[in-house]
């Protein structure tokens, strides 16, 4: 104050010098005192210095905690909810398993033993055949002669005896399906459809061909064409030994059965029914992509049974000249 009032008289000349001498010293102060309060203000984010008051900061710091803190929270529930639907989803997959392993273990449980009920029932049904081929030929021709070396194994052998027919075979054909319910139900749910058209071997014709599929009892074909020469073409879903083969077979000695996949309260189950071979056709797309299909595969079954044909021919040539040398002798 004595620095601002003016003084008169000898010592007015020397307290102006004095405050003169001040002023820096009192800027200087002044300036460390404004940058303090700056840097307190800008402090950076996560910063652990505190506050002195809220007084100290103005309404856009305020409005920039509280953003912050709002973004934080935010994140914090995404994520949680994130993760908790993870979990939800991994407890949902590992019920599922738990039921699949379940099913197959009930299902391996129930049909172990009709499985070998039905080898049995084959093995008493050959050999009925057999006795009943052996009472209605001569004794002389009784015993079978030994196929010729050169027919081995290349030449397909024909079925002798009786065929099963009607509901009998209908019955074969179910229970034989039914013994491969799980290899049906996982092929269904792969390809995410809902019903398919399944052979079943009733009499299988035990073949070597190109391109013709060797089946045997207890084996399940997949439909996939068919034409009016009698064949078909499909994909061996059982026995697990055979699974994924691809290839033309005979209607001749098979049965088609229909699988539908259905589900209910304790799970998917399929449903199976005897059905006709137009059913194939009928379950066939008409895109342009399913029509050139149709084409490759009547082809290929067009090839198969060429060659069958042409099999078949030689081995009725080679039976003819055999027998014609054992009448000469």
């Amino acid at each position: 104050s004595s620095c601002s009032s003016g003084s008169s008289g000898s010592g007015s000349s020397s307290s102006r010098s004095g405050c003169a001498e001040l002023a820096p010293a009192r800027s200087a102060a002044q300036n460390v005192e404004q940058k303090a309060a700056a840097k307190m203000l800008s402090r950076p984010q996560g910063c652990s210095r505190v506050v002195p008051s809220a007084a100290d900061l103005c309404r856009e710091d305020r409005w920039s905690i509280l953003q912050r803190l709002h973004d934080s929270k935010q994140q914090g529930t995404s994520l949680l909810v994130a993760g908790s639907a993870q979990v939800k989803a991994e407890a949902r997959v590992s019920a599922r398993l738990d039921d699949d392993k379940a099913d197959v273990r009930a299902d391996a449980a129930r049909w172990t033993p009709l499985a070998a009920e039905l080898r049995a029932a084959e093995l008493r049904f050959r050999a009925a055949e057999l006795r009943a081929a052996a009472g209605a030929e001569p004794r002389a021709q009784a015993e079978p002669r030994a196929p010729p070396a050169e027919l081995e194994p290349s030449v397909a052998s024909q079925p002798t005896g009786r065929t099963l027919g009607g509901s009998r075979a209908d019955s074969l054909a179910l229970f034989t399906a039914k013994l491969n319910e799980a290899a049906i139900v996982g092929y269904l749910r792969n390809a995410g459809g809902r019903r398919v058209i399944l052979a079943t071997p009733i009499d299988p014709w035990e073949t070597i061909c190109q391109d013709v599929l060797s089946v045997q009892m207890g084996a399940v074909l997949l439909c996939e064409a068919t034409d009016t020469a009698g064949w078909c073409f499909g994909t061996v879903l059982a026995p697990k030994s055979q699974a994924g083969s691809r290839g033309c077979f005979r209607r001749d000695g098979m049965r088609p059965v229909a699988a539908e996949l259905q589900r209910h309260p304790a799970g998917e189950r399929v449903e199976l029914t005897p059905t006709k071979w137009e059913e194939v056709d009928r379950a066939r797309g008409s895109s342009t992509q399913d029509r050139l299909r149709q084409k490759a595969l009547l082809n290929r079954m067009r090839s198969a049974r060429e060659a069958w044909d042409m099999q078949a021919t030689a081995a009725t040539a080679v039976a003819s000249s055999g027998e014609g040398r054992a009448r000469r002798r």
